[in-house]
């Protein structure tokens, strides 16, 4: 049976730590599920797989994922895993750094030997290093700088730091207030600049990344209310009102085409 809100909270994972915690571990199977922090998780052994975003991926010996707050996954193991597995919060990214993790277009990707031995003694000195903060930190630039892909960074405009904030924490609703805050400018301008650039409304683009997410919900067996919620609308009337207008169907109808098509 599902769960309402399959989302994993920091104040759990992080423990007691404020910003990040490393653990070597033996993965288990894990229904569909998401978190408020950013995981990154190395499999050193064993094989399964990963159901990410919708879709699947397999996974072995120097499978590397690295998720943000707007992903789902599920992972399904065909054997025992032993897998490093990093859960931290934004805090610790640089903006060079962060531009990268939301630039991926593949969320997975596969290690070389040598990258996997190399990221196993990194992560190593990481959950020895947890408590330290000013330790930690550079570590962990060091560990991101070699397992991302390479790439020339672009400066981050307040468009482009806006949009990577709605993508992240859009099932939290920021408001457009939060969303001007956060990058810097005040409500009026910020909402006039993101329709002039985007091409659309901040609550046009808002609700587009919670339909979105609704979609990959449904499709992977969610009931609509489970949907409404995880997907950060706040009343079952307003989800099931965008979703028609934005897809032009029912929630109800558009989970009953994928199930007859057997994707879930």
């Amino acid at each position: 049976m599902s769960q309402a809100y399959p989302k994993l909270s920091a104040k759990h994972f992080l423990r007691s730590r404020e910003h990040f915690f490393a653990e070597k571990k033996t993965a288990v199977a894990f229904p569909l599920h998401s978190h408020d922090y950013f995981e990154l998780e190395l499999v050193l052994e064993g094989n399964g797989t990963q159901i990410l975003n919708g879709k699947e991926y397999g996974i072995n010996r120097g499978s590397l994922y690295l998720l943000t707050p707007s992903d789902f996954h599920r992972v399904n193991i065909s054997e025992e895993n032993t897998v490093w597995n990093l859960a931290f919060d934004g805090g610790l990214l640089s903006a060079d750094i962060k531009e990268k993790v939301f630039s991926l277009k593949d969320k997975l990707r596969q290690l070389t030997e040598e990258e996997t031995a190399r990221a196993d003694r990194v992560m190593s000195v990481l959950a020895d290093e947890t408590d330290d903060r000013e330790r930690v930190a550079p570590l962990f630039e060091y560990l991101l700088g070699f397992i991302l892909p390479d790439g020339k960074s672009v400066e981050m405009g307040h468009i482009r730091r806006a949009v990577i904030f709605i993508e992240t924490y859009f099932r939290e609703s920021p408001s457009l207030k939060r969303t001007a805050r956060e990058v810097g400018l005040s409500t009026a301008y910020f909402g006039n600049l993101f329709k002039k650039t985007v091409g659309e409304t901040y609550v046009s683009y808002l609700n587009r990344c919670k339909i979105n997410c609704a979609k990959m919900l449904l499709e992977n067996g969610k009931t609509v209310t489970e949907t409404c919620f995880e997907s950060g609308f706040g009343s079952l009337s307003g989800f099931l009102y965008t979703f028609r207008k934005e897809v032009g169907t029912s929630p109800e109808t558009y989970r009953e085409i994928h199930l007859k098509k057997g994707k879930i």
